[in-house]
């Protein structure tokens, strides 16, 4: 049972689930059974991705990140305009109708599992789609949502939408030192939801608010080095895989 596990477990399985949806139906499938899931499903509509991993306790929902190769994802970054969440609060319209592809066969899916326990993740597109697919989940009572975690996600809509996100859904959400997708979109008021986990140059991972001076001040030595040495670390940053190894140096420390 994911329960069971600690909270460095936890976020360190769920970003290797989100680095999951990036891989084939095969990959995925053979690469969550070792992660303790015994069922994978795709759901994959007009290019719309997310994964259903699910074992006999627990449920989790990985939405697919951009594929810069994929025109629709390209499309959905881009449209920035706000649209109608299913509160009735402002969110981003491009990720919305990513998600609004999904929606139906994912309740159809999470009929088999209303016993188990709801979990979502994802990273980049995917994390800004798995906030959205939650909220609307959790506001049209389909199931719980125990925990939704995302890495590098941009923001996915505005005050009110964070606001009701805050108070009924467990959000985590991870960001790695200059990861430059966690600052857009810049206009229209747009807000993250969650708690911040913040990863420091270092490596180091603490939990600050959006505007604390210690990662204000983090940000900017890291940028000055990376200026000095020639190579800016905004893309780097990004990649699910930096992630991964960040949270899972964190999880060594624990067992030390």
């Amino acid at each position: 049972m994911i329960n069971d596990l600690s909270h460095k477990q936890q976020r360190v399985l769920f970003a290797k689930l989100a680095g999951l949806a990036y891989k084939n139906i095969k990959e995925a499938r053979a690469s969550s059974k070792i992660l303790g899931f015994t069922k994978t499903t795709l759901i994959d509509i007009e290019g719309a991705q997310v994964y259903v991993f699910s074992n006999k306790h627990d449920v989790a929902l990985a939405c697919r990140g951009t594929e810069p190769t994929e025109m629709n994802d390209v499309y959905a970054d881009l449209e920035i305009f706000k649209a109608d969440s299913a509160s009735g609060n402002k969110i981003h319209q491009g990720f919305k109708e990513e998600v609004d592809k999904i929606y139906d066969d994912v309740t159809k899916s999470l009929a088999q599992h209303k016993t188990k326990t709801l979990w979502g993740c994802g990273h980049s597109l995917g994390g800004a789609m798995i906030t959205i697919l939650c909220q609307r989940i959790e506001y049209n009572l389909v199931q719980d949502v125990h925990t939704v975690f995302t890495f590098g996600s941009p923001r996915a809509g505005g005050p009110n939408f964070s606001k009701w996100c805050d108070e009924n859904l467990n959000h985590q959400r991870f960001v790695n030192n200059n990861d430059v997708v966690p600052c857009v979109p810049t206009v229209l008021r747009w807000r993250h939801t969650g708690d911040c986990y913040y990863i420091k140059s270092t490596g180091k991972i603490t939990q600050l608010s959006r505007w604390s001076t210690e990662r204000i001040r983090d940000k900017g030595l890291s940028l000055l080095k990376t200026i000095i040495k020639g190579r800016l670390d905004f893309i780097a940053d990004h990649n699910i895989n930096d992630y991964i190894m960040h949270l899972e140096n964190d999880q060594k420390l624990e067992n030390v």
